[in-house]
């Protein structure tokens, strides 16, 4: 894979050594190509576009993925450092931090899905390591995460005791999936998604009242909840 990563500075070898402090590699790993050079030794200001090579024995995942991830959100507008990248048994994380985090997350985390999609279509076929990328900002889904596992307890509490099933928000996979799980060990109540596409709805029901119907005395939870977190 190709990519181009943009960085400026006062001279080229200012710019090459941003470049290179920012994304962890040598300098020999990369192909340095000067937009706008000086005229008669004057200083320039254009950016110098750095393209990577595609050499898989000098690039590590985490490299690959800190350029394509800093790539997407400069596209975008936005000034953003990668804080750190943690890789997990079947993921890594990549946590973000800017000062516009709330325009890179957007509505209901919509803005930060978007990102995590392409990242993970441009790397599907690059990285050593076949793992799904998640890319967190400000700690969104970590906060999110929390947030949804201690909903679901609620949720299953409040469930089990009125006899009413419950509708949440529309979720990603990631967010359903978590949900499924902190209620998969209560044996008071299930759960199923319903809706179509990418964001569907979880649904929590009784166990004793579950019988794979659509007709539910049901109640719902505000679509605009997971704004406040």
């Amino acid at each position: 894979m190709n990519f181009v990563f943009e960085t400026d500075g006062k001279s080229k070898s200012e710019a090459i050594k941003k470049a290179v402090d920012i994304l962890g590699i040598n300098e020999d790993d990369a192909t340095f190509v000067t937009e706008g050079a000086s005229l008669l030794g004057l200083v320039s200001r254009k950016p110098v576009t750095v393209k990577v090579k595609n050499d898989q024995k000098k690039m590590s995942d985490q490299v690959l993925i800190r350029a394509v991830v800093l790539a997407i959100i400069s596209k975008i507008g936005v000034e953003a450092e990668i804080e750190a990248i943690k890789e997990g048994d079947d993921n890594f994380v990549v946590h973000v931090i800017a000062d516009e985090s709330g325009f890179l997350i957007g509505r209901q985390g919509r803005t930060l899905d978007a990102i995590q999609f392409l990242v993970n279509l441009l790397l599907n076929r690059e990285l050593k390591r076949k793992k799904r990328i998640l890319v967190d900002v400000a700690k969104y889904r970590e906060r999110r995460s929390d947030y949804l596992r201690k909903l679901a307890r609620n949720i299953a509490n409040r469930v089990a005791k009125s006899g009413k099933s419950f509708l949440l928000e529309a979720m990603n996979p990631y967010e359903r999936r978590i949900v499924h799980l902190e209620i998969e060990a209560d044996d008071r109540v299930t759960t199923e998604s319903e809706g179509n596409g990418l964001y569907k709805r979880v649904r929590v029901m009784r166990i004793a009242d579950f019988s794979g119907n659509s007709d539910y005395d049901d109640e719902e939870i505000d679509d605009n909840i997971g704004n406040r977190i």
